[in-house]
């Protein structure tokens, strides 16, 4: 039976992961019939192989010490001595998914030469030196920003900047916080909002784009996708983020709500939904593709997040690891299990094709 084992260096996965996220991985390693078991991230005989574990066995976690995981999905990083022997016994001797995200300024840099820079808008890194004259340059130049961190927060220390329609006037949108101004007084009251963070902080202003709902709140689309038992990428879920009345932001740690995507999508008015959300699908796979080229070591799983704006033109905003899915939580189960039985497999067909050519290379030095 393959062994998969969860790994994490902060907190054990009791007592951080979503009650039904640990539900629905134990449900489907059962139907999958794997070994689904949680490591100790300081407890282990690397003379001998084996690690600590806890297993879930008639209705309690069970511990004991045994041989290491087929593959081992790590979260966090080590925070001490022993978690770095325990990280290093695994890596060494197991298949690893150890999802690393980019930033928002990489992520460009990426996709710059590939279709998917397509889906880019204009976006510029906030300067050390003189950033309120840059923030004044690039409202002018695209009529609205976003600024925020480049390494995203769940929608923490976003400023939104626009303009009053058929005024003079700019608003600042923080939170629930309002700041009204000039063109130069908003920048420099941005400039000012994020000047202390910015010593150890990147920040970057992005083009606004207007992607609201048909009641007018703001909305955006989330599309999960994993790699699959194939471990090709697929979709595990497209669905719509709606904001709170009255914030700016629709995502759903700031109060937002998330819903179909097929009620979103028949409110459009220039294009065909059906359109919409095959091109939605198939620039998601695109963009999961393109990242993961650049990784040195593949990912399993992104949350992409796309605005779509008045002419129904898509634009890429991020790209998320580890996404919330507390909708589709056994959907993102069998499609993780399925990818961790598909790498334990990989394994034993090298072996297969090593531990041969190991054994013909012995015979000859042997007869030599």
């Amino acid at each position: 039976m393959t062994k998969i084992g969860l790994l994490y260096f902060r907190k054990v996965p009791v007592a951080t992961m979503p009650r039904l996220r640990m539900r629905a991985l134990l449900a489907e390693a059962a139907l999958q019939d794997l070994d689904l078991v949680l490591l100790n991230p300081q407890d282990c005989k690397p003379e001998e192989k084996t690690i600590v574990t806890k297993r879930f066995i008639g209705g309690e976690w069970d511990q004991q010490e045994e041989a290491l995981p087929d593959v081992v999905y790590i979260v966090g990083a080590p925070l001490l001595p022993a978690h770095a022997v325990v990280n290093t016994l695994v890596r060494e001797n197991c298949r690893i998914i150890a999802d690393k995200g980019v930033n928002k300024l990489k992520l460009a840099t990426i996709l710059a030469g590939s279709p998917a820079e397509a889906y880019l808008p204009p976006t510029e890194k906030i300067p050390d030196e003189a950033p309120a004259e840059m923030l004044c340059d690039f409202l002018r130049a695209n009529g609205g920003a976003v600024v925020k961190r480049a390494n995203g927060n769940q929608g923490v220390g976003l400023f939104f900047v626009t303009q009053e329609p058929g005024t003079e006037t700019w608003q600042v949108k923080s939170d629930s916080k309002v700041f009204l101004g000039t063109l130069e007084e908003a920048a420099n009251y941005v400039a000012k909002r994020i000047a202390g963070r910015m010593r150890y902080r990147a920040y970057l202003a992005q083009r606004h784009i207007c992607s609201v709902a048909g009641d007018g709140r703001p909305a955006d689309v989330r599309v999960h996708v994993q790699r699959h038992a194939d471990g090709a990428w697929g979709i595990t879920r497209a669905y719509v983020r709606l904001a709170e009345v009255g914030m700016p932001l629709a995502n759903i740690s700031k109060g937002g709500y998330q819903g179909p995507l097929e009620g979103f999508l028949n409110q459009r008015k220039v294009r065909a939904p059906a359109e919409i959300e095959a091109e939605l699908l198939e620039a998601a796979v695109s963009i999961a593709e393109v990242e993961d080229s650049y990784r040195p070591r593949p990912l399993s799983e992104l949350g992409i997040d796309f605005l779509i704006d008045e002419k129904d033109q898509i634009w890429l905003i991020e790209t998320n690891t580890f996404p919330q899915s507390f909708l589709h939580e056994h959907d993102r189960a069998m499609h993780f299990l399925s990818y961790c039985k598909w790498l334990a497999e990989q394994e034993r067909q090298l072996d297969r094709v090593i531990q041969p050519m190991a054994a013909n290379a012995q015979e000859n030095q042997d007869l030599a």
